[in-house]
C-alpha cells in the first residue's frame, strides 16, 4: 500500500482531486503517468498485518486484484447540531462510511441495533 504524505490536509486534497479519474478508469493518466508512479511512500506489510491510518489520507494499492480488506471507522456520537451536520456533509463525500449494512439495521440483537440507531436518527442510514 502507498500513501501520499500530507494528503489528509483538506487544502492539499483539492490539488489531488484530479487523481480520482482513476477510480472509474484504472488506465487513466491524469498527471501523465500511472498510479504507481504518483510520488508516495510505501507502507510495507505482510498478510495478516493491521495498518491504522486516517481514512482521509490518500492511499492506494496497485497490482493486487484479489485482496481482502476490512475497514472499521469510529467517530464520537455527535452531541451538537454542528457535529451532526458535519457528519451529514461528510457522508455525501464517501460511499464507504456511514452506511450501515442492512443486516445491522434489521438485526434481532439489541446491542447491534443500538450501535447503528444514531445513524438512522441522523438520517445517515
Amino acid at each position: 500500500m502507498r500513501v501520499i504524505p500530507g494528503s489528509h490536509i483538506t487544502e492539499y486534497q483539492e490539488h489531488l482531486k484530479v487523481l480520482t479519474a482513476q477510480y472509474e478508469d484504472p488506465d487513466a493518466r491524469p498527471l501523465g503517468f500511472s498510479g504507481p508512479r504518483v510520488p508516495s511512500l510505501a507502507l510495507e506489510s505482510n498478510p495478516g498485518d493491521v495498518v491504522f491510518f486516517s481514512e482521509s489520507l490518500w492511499h492506494a494499492a496497485f497490482g493486487c486484484h484479489n485482496r481482502r480488506i476490512f475497514t472499521l471507522i469510529y467517530y464520537e456520537e455527535p452531541k451538537t447540531l454542528e457535529q451532526a451536520e458535519w457528519l451529514r456533509e461528510y457522508q455525501t463525500k464517501t460511499t464507504a462510511m456511514f452506511h450501515p449494512h442492512e443486516s445491522f439495521l434489521k438485526s434481532s440483537r439489541p446491542r447491534i441495533r443500538c450501535m447503528v440507531e444514531p445513524y438512522v436518527e441522523l438520517g445517515l442510514a
